[in-house]
Formats: structure tokens, C-alpha cells, sequence
């Protein structure tokens, strides 16, 4: 018989928030043993991938206005849903695990933000002074992978 502190808590990439403090009661007369965990919800976390700026660089210096509009419109025509979004001053930033890299991008800062890494490693290859990288989301410390804060200044 396993011990419930041998368990191991569910796959790394899910976020588990329990129900409630109290046990499943009419498990115990079907199941031998519970391997039993009470969920509110489960939280599926996504992989991120970024390109990273300063907003003068990403959004004025460079064309990539007419590279986002070409995407999206051949994006449309394939009827394939927008994996790619442009987030002035994100609020990923401030996560304690992205000091260093905020630290390495002249302010205020801009990233376009996909889930698709094919497509970052074709922008980064495309220009040449960007930071690249990836994390992950929703977390404790980055709640809203696509959170601007340019909005909450203003």
C-alpha cells in the first residue's frame, strides 16, 4: 500500500488549487486505496515565447508593422487563431525571475509575445538587438502573460 506522503503532487506543468479541506467520503467504500486529490480547477500553464526591446527599436526603428500585418492577414486566410500578440511595457517584467533580463533592455521596453518559438526564433534571426526567452503563465508571479502597464500608468 503506498503512504499518502509518497504521492506526488500532479504533472509540474498544472497548477492545483484545492476544493476544500474535506476528503472524498464515498471514494473509500469503492477503492482500496485513494490516490486522490479534491480540485476547485486546474490551471494549465502555457509556454511563452518573447521577443524584448526598447519600445524606440521594436516599434519605430524596425518594420515590423508591415511583418505583424502580413502574418495576421495570412493567419486569417488559413482560418488559424493569432498565436502573437505586441505588448508595450509587459508586466512579465516584474516577475522576480525577469530582473535580469529587464535589467538588459533599455526602457520602456515592448515584446511581441507568442506561443508559437518557431516564430520568435525567425524575428530574432530577423533583428539583431533583442533579448529572447521564454516563460511560463499563468503563474503566482506573472497572473497575465499578455498585461501591459502601460494602461495602469496612464
Amino acid at each position: 500500500m503506498v503512504e499518502e506522503s509518497e504521492l506526488s503532487p500532479p504533472t509540474p506543468r498544472c497548477l492545483v488549487l484545492p476544493l476544500s479541506p474535506s476528503p472524498i467520503k464515498n471514494l473509500k467504500s469503492k477503492c482500496s486505496t485513494i490516490f486522490a486529490w479534491t480540485f476547485d480547477r486546474v490551471i494549465a500553464m502555457t509556454t511563452y515565447s518573447y521577443v524584448l526591446a526598447s519600445q524606440q527599436f521594436l516599434l519605430e526603428e524596425e518594420p515590423l508593422e508591415e511583418v505583424l500585418k502580413e502574418r495576421t492577414r495570412d493567419y486569417r486566410e488559413k482560418e488559424k487563431e493569432i498565436d502573437f500578440w505586441v505588448v508595450k511595457q509587459p508586466a512579465f517584467l516584474e516577475a522576480p525571475e525577469m530582473a535580469q533580463i529587464k535589467a538588459k533592455c533599455p526602457q520602456p521596453a515592448a515584446a511581441i509575445v507568442s506561443t508559437n518559438p518557431q516564430f520568435i526564433t525567425w524575428l530574432k534571426l530577423r533583428l539583431e538587438y533583442v533579448v529572447t526567452g521564454e516563460f511560463e503563465a499563468p503563474s503566482d508571479s506573472i497572473p497575465d502573460p499578455l498585461k501591459s502597464l502601460e494602461m495602469s500608468q496612464a
